[in-house]
């Protein structure tokens, strides 16, 4: 009998073991397998690309918030250094510093749906997303050993589809995968452009395959361009544009997207952003210009994606470096500089519109566009620019424990802008979301306790749910620890207060949390309070 009993905990033993460790963990938050089943809303424009899609215009149709309203916020380990992207309603997240290096998250509410392991790896760069499969890179780093592995996975569970690793060879800081036709395009910093077959084994969608050396990959050709590729391969028309560096400056190459033949290369000078085309023409930053002089100086090049040595404009920023991909949009052109200014130019003849000096002292990120907004990111904060006339909208300055350091670019998909923040010593990130809907406007101090202010910022009447809770930090106070209310409709703009009675002596937490169950979507706020008698004073953040 006692034989039997161990031989049960041992078996109990292994299978929990094989649960938690073996060489890809997938999860939910419950530890539970996440379903293969594929049902994608496929009417949604959705951002499953680096720059959005295969021409990198950093441009997407879906509506965009009007409201600096944050839905949810969601943290994670490690340093987040790469966009995120979102696709059938999951948040796809890169980042450094742990075994688990590739989260994903539901898009309406932040929770974590799973997680991808790969010990002793790190993430490459941003993904991407075709037919149900998530094409990533991850370094390892091992002593006398450099190595990427370049994988696809199925994108709605995280089983692996295939894999292709190479050996001392590392990607580049901007090399992100683009898909197309059926083809997924990547470069390294072994001077290569390989393309593989998105998806050779068709059966594996379902049951992945669990053993490495058993990932089998489908190359269909590989183009050597004679330096480090690292910015992501555009393509259109059925031709793949690629930029490759070398030491004295570096090429900009036109090739087949189906063979891998060459077309035509030009000289570029030093290339410092992805090539983004756009009705023909292609775009991207330099330092140098035309005549190759002025090596100090950053240029913003328009030529003609059929004939290189047709030069349709070429715009001067003085000493200033052009760092991050331009988003291309509406028949305008608009990046960001080192010196805090976000800009936009005529993508027809190169004439600037407009110039925003912003409180900001680096705009050195890809901006997204949508809705005729344009949003970016600063040292600080998150902002919302009208595409006309450069007017900033609204901006969130967002506020941790720890100083944040924003300059993660965002991605918009489903009315939503996403965001990823890093703080400065921690090295820990987090991901935010923006939209409109309820959320919380302010919480307020006064006599006999604190007022939270609700307010709708969609364009239709909501009902609301508001739960307010209190956390006794220190001291006597009498406050009661929850309450929870509706109201509605509450019409579209407007704002509600709700006051709570709180009198005492001490220090306590105020957490917010509002929804409506039209939207999805809700939000939360949290502050800290001294109460003193009757009164109730809000903490700074």
């Amino acid at each position: 009998m006692k034989n039997k009993i161990v031989g049960i905990i041992f078996c109990m033993l292994l299978i929990l073991i094989s649960n938690s460790v073996s060489g890809n963990i997938i999860f939910n938050e419950n530890n539970s397998e996440v379903s293969s089943k594929l049902s994608v809303e496929n009417d949604i424009d959705w951002w499953p690309m680096r720059h959005h899609d295969a021409q990198n215009s950093g441009h997407s149709s879906s509506t965009a918030p009007d409201s600096n309203n944050i839905i949810w916020n969601s943290e994670i380990g490690g340093s987040l250094h790469t966009p995120v992207l979102v696709w059938n309603n999951i948040v796809y997240v890169n980042y450094y510093g742990s075994e688990l290096p590739l989260y994903c998250l539901n898009a309406t509410d932040g929770s974590v749906q799973w997680k991808y392991s790969a010990d002793n790896w790190n993430p490459g760069q941003t993904p991407a997303i075709a037919d149900g499969y998530l094409y990533t890179s991850f370094l390892y780093y091992k002593m006398e050993v450099n190595s990427q592995e370049f994988l696809c996975l199925n994108a709605t569970n995280g089983h692996r589809i295939w894999s292709y690793i190479f050996t001392d060879e590392i990607c580049g800081c901007d090399c992100s995968p683009t898909v197309w036709n059926g083809y997924v395009y990547f470069g390294s910093n072994n001077d290569s452009l390989f393309c593989f077959d998105a998806n050779p084994f068709d059966d594996n969608i379902d049951e992945g395959i669990d053993d490495p050396d058993e990932a089998s990959y489908d190359l269909i050709w590989l183009f050597d361009s004679g330096g480090d590729i690292q910015h992501t391969p555009a393509i259109y028309n059925g031709k793949i544009y690629v930029v490759s560096r070398r030491c004295a400056g570096g090429d900009l190459f036109c090739l087949n997207a189906t063979t891998g033949e060459e077309i035509w290369h030009k000289y570029c000078g030093d290339v410092t952003t992805s090539t983004v085309i756009y009705n023909g023409r292609i775009y991207y930053g330099a330092i140098g210009g035309s005549n190759l002089n002025n090596a100090y100086s950053s240029h913003v090049f328009c030529i003609d994606a059929d004939n290189p040595s047709k030069i349709y404009w070429e715009y001067v920023i003085d000493i200033y470096v052009i760092y991050a991909t331009p988003a291309v949009a509406y028949g305008k052109v608009f990046f960001g500089l080192d010196n805090g200014h976000m800009y936009c130019l005529d993508a027809i003849d190169g004439s600037l519109i407009w110039d925003k000096q912003t409180d900001c002292k680096w705009m050195g990120a890809t901006p997204a566009v949508a809705d005729y907004k344009l949003y970016t990111v600063s040292g600080l904060s998150v902002m919302c620019l009208d595409c006309d006339n450069g007017n900033i909208l609204w901006e969130n300055k967002i506020k941790r424990v720890d100083v944040p350091y924003v300059y993660v670019s965002p991605v918009i998909a489903k009315d939503t802008v996403f965001v990823g923040v890093v703080e400065r010593s921690s090295s820990k990130s987090c991901v935010y979301a923006f939209a409109d809907g309820i959320g919380v406007k302010e919480i307020i101090g006064g006599r006999l306790g604190p007022t939270v202010v609700v307010q709708n910022t969609c364009d239709v009447d909501l009902n609301v749910n508001i739960l307010m809770k209190f956390e006794i930090i220190s001291g006597f106070i009498f406050a009661g620890k929850e309450i929870q209310t509706s109201v509605g409709p509450l019409k579209a703009g407007l704002t509600f207060p709700l006051k709570r009675k709180a009198f005492g002596f001490g220090h306590m937490r105020i957490k917010v949390y509002v929804n409506s169950a039209q939207t999805g979507y809700g939000s939360t706020k949290t502050v800290e309070a001294l109460v003193w008698g009757l009164n109730t004073i809000i903490q700074p953040d």
